[in-house]
C-alpha cells in the first residue's frame, strides 16, 4: 500500500485577499494622519502671521503714540474711507501725519517751512505719504482727539485714541495724554 501524502489544511500565514485588506486599512490610517498633520501645519502658519501681524501692528500704534504725546495743534479730518490726522511735533520740529486709506496705514512728515507750533493741516505742506505696515496687511483705523482746553473753569488736557483694526479681526486701540498743558499747570 502506498501511502497518500495529505496536504495540510492548517497552514500558517496571510492570504493574499488578508495582506490587500490590511494594506488598504492601513493606507486609509496614514492617509487620515497626513491630512491632520497638514492641517495642523497650515493653522501653524496662519497664526504665527497673525502674530507677526499684530506686532507689526503694536509696533506702529506705540510709534505714533509717541510722537502725538510730544506733539500740538493736533486736527484730525474724517471723510469716507480716508482717516487721517494731522499734528507738528515739537521734538522734532516737523509736521507730522497718519492716513488710514484703502486697507493701509500711511505717514509722512514735512518741514512745516514756517513758524513752529503751527497747524499742519492748513500750511503749505506736501506729505509724501509711505507704507507703515507690509502690503499683505490690511488695517483699517480712526483717531478721536480731544483738544487741550486752557482756558474757562473746565481745563482739560488734550488727549488722542487711536483705534487700529488689524485683518479685519485684531483690534488695538491706545489713548495718548499730550504734553501741550501749559495754562493748565502752573
Amino acid at each position: 500500500m502506498k501511502k497518500v501524502k495529505r496536504k495540510n489544511k492548517n497552514y500558517r500565514g496571510f492570504s493574499f485577499v488578508e495582506l490587500i485588506v490590511a494594506i488598504f486599512i492601513l493606507s486609509v490610517i496614514m492617509l487620515a494622519s497626513v491630512s491632520v498633520f497638514a492641517n495642523v501645519i497650515l493653522a501653524r502658519k496662519n497664526s504665527m502671521k497673525n502674530l507677526n501681524n499684530i506686532s507689526a501692528g503694536r509696533d506702529v500704534i506705540q510709534t505714533m503714540a509717541k510722537n502725538m504725546r510730544v506733539s500740538s495743534q493736533l486736527n484730525y479730518v474724517t471723510a469716507g474711507n480716508n482717516k487721517s490726522i494731522y499734528f507738528f511735533n515739537s521734538a522734532r520740529g516737523l509736521c507730522v501725519s497718519y492716513l488710514f486709506s484703502n486697507g493701509s496705514l500711511f505717514s509722512d512728515t514735512a518741514a512745516p517751512g514756517g513758524p513752529a507750533n503751527v497747524d499742519c493741516s492748513t500750511v503749505s505742506v506736501t506729505y509724501n505719504y509711505i507704507a507703515m505696515l507690509d502690503p499683505d496687511v490690511s488695517v483699517d483705523g480712526s483717531f478721536l482727539i480731544t483738544p487741550t482746553n486752557s482756558v474757562g473753569p473746565s481745563k482739560v488736557i488734550g488727549r488722542g485714541t487711536i483705534n487700529m483694526v488689524i485683518d479685519g479681526k485684531d483690534s488695538l486701540q491706545t489713548t495718548v495724554s499730550f504734553f501741550d498743558y501749559i495754562g493748565i499747570i502752573n
